[in-house]
C-alpha cells in the first residue's frame, strides 16, 4: 500500500500555479532575485501558520515563495509542508495532499510542533524558549504516513469511472 501512495500522491500534483488559485491568489515574482523578498516571505508564512493562525496568508506567503524561489530543496520541503498544514485548517485536504505528495515532508512532526508551541507559550515560555522545547520530539516515518493517509485517502479511493461513449468526448480524471 505504501509504495501505491507516493505514486497516487504525485499523479494528483498541479502546478503550484494552480493550488494558488484555490485561494484566489496567483504569485507575483516582482523580485525574484532578492534575498530579503525570499526570506520575509518564508517568514510570515511561518508565521502566520504558527503564531496568526491567518492560514490564508500563510498560504499567500509560501505560494509566492513556491512560485518565485524554487532553489533550496529543503526550504521547498518545509514551504509544501506548512502550506499543506494550513490548507487542512481551511478545509482544502485535496490540496494539501497535493503539496504533501511534492517533497518528503513531515506535516504530522509540525503539527505536533505547533501544539505543543502553543501550549508553552500559554504556559508563560518567551518565544524563543517555547520554540526551542517544541522542537524536540520525533515521529516515525509510520506515524507520518498514517496521518498523510488519514486525510489523503478520501483523494486516493475515487476511481474514474468509465463511461462508455460513441463520441470522441474527453472524460478528465477527477
Amino acid at each position: 500500500m505504501k509504495r501505491l501512495l507516493i505514486p497516487l500522491l504525485a499523479a494528483l500534483a498541479l502546478p503550484t500555479a494552480v493550488n494558488a488559485n484555490i485561494v484566489n491568489y496567483k504569485a507575483k515574482c516582482d523580485s525574484p532575485n532578492i534575498i530579503a523578498v525570499k526570506t520575509l516571505l518564508g517568514r510570515r508564512g511561518f508565521f502566520s501558520w504558527l503564531t496568526e493562525e491567518d492560514y490564508r496568508e500563510s498560504i499567500k506567503s509560501y505560494t509566492e515563495y513556491l512560485v518565485c524561489y524554487k532553489n533550496d530543496e529543503t526550504a521547498i520541503q518545509m514551504a509544501a509542508t506548512i502550506r499543506g498544514l494550513a490548507f487542512v485548517e481551511i478545509g482544502k485536504d485535496r490540496a494539501a495532499c497535493v503539496d504533501w505528495a511534492k517533497g518528503k515532508g513531515i506535516p504530522l512532526w509540525w503539527s505536533t510542533f505547533k501544539k505543543k508551541y502553543k501550549v508553552l507559550i500559554k504556559t508563560g515560555y518567551d518565544h524563543e524558549s517555547a520554540f526551542n522545547k517544541a522542537q524536540n520530539h520525533t515521529t516515525t516515518k509510520e506515524e507520518e504516513y498514517a496521518y498523510k493517509k488519514k486525510i489523503c485517502s478520501p483523494y486516493l479511493s475515487k476511481k474514474p469511472s468509465i463511461k462508455p461513449s460513441m463520441s470522441n468526448e474527453f472524460y478528465p480524471l477527477p
